[in-house]
């Protein structure tokens, strides 16, 4: 009994130690990021601090274009030939301009319900956007999108936001992506294909999982 009890403290403090260190390493994850947008606020640190924050940041963001050139691997192994029944929902819809803009996996930041969006790398973007559709978009980065309609893996119509992120590459679903998950059953490493359309010149979205 006793030595039940000293492997089951064992076996309790080692999984504690895992926790503790994943939430130390979010932590300091978290700080480099508030550090390189306010470096005032953290004029307190050393210089020998500011340096491991700053490696910290190149780790995570290194993480980040790995995690996105594997997921444009799987692009370029896949079909690029748009399912039947999303054909004939675009052209019940008297849709045109079909494009693929781009597929992705998804990753645990995609199906985080408290961010509620979906992250695109769109590297290999067909000029689905107008200039006037990219300049909104890039005068409001990070601020506000455009709305869109999105056709869901359901064939469900969703209105969400299109919005532009920090970097030039990088779009983002937003508002009702959660609702997307749960009706659609994704699951971490899913495939998704990103295709665009318009319907009288208005942009619309379809989203075809694999």
């Amino acid at each position: 009994m006793a030595i039940e009890k000293k492997n089951s403290r064992g076996a309790a403090k080692k999984e504690f130690d895992s926790v503790d260190m994943r939430l130390r390493k979010a932590f300091r994850a978290w700080l480099a990021q508030e550090q390189q947008k306010n470096p005032q606020l953290f004029s307190f640190l050393e210089d020998d601090d500011t340096e491991i924050l700053k490696s910290l940041l190149r780790r995570k963001d290194k993480r980040k274009r790995e995690e996105e050139g594997t997921s444009m691997k799987c692009a370029s192994s896949s079909s690029d030939e748009l399912p039947s029944p999303f054909k004939e929902k675009i052209q019940e819809m008297k849709g045109c301009e079909v494009k693929l803009v781009m597929q992705k996996k998804l990753y645990e930041s995609d199906l985080n319900p408290n961010q509620n969006h979906a992250c695109f790398s769109i590297k290999i973007a067909n000029n689905f956007l107008t200039q006037k559709e990219e300049s909104f978009l890039e005068e409001n980065k990070m601020l506000a999108g455009m709305h869109v309609i999105v056709l869901d893996p359901s064939l469900r119509d969703c209105n969400m936001c299109f919005m532009k992120g920090s970097r030039s590459c990088f779009y983002n679903l937003t508002n009702g992506w959660n609702q997307i998950v749960l009706q659609n059953d994704l699951k971490l490493h899913d495939i998704l294909q990103l295709w665009s359309f318009r319907v009288s010149s208005y942009l619309w979205f379809a989203l075809v999982k694999l």
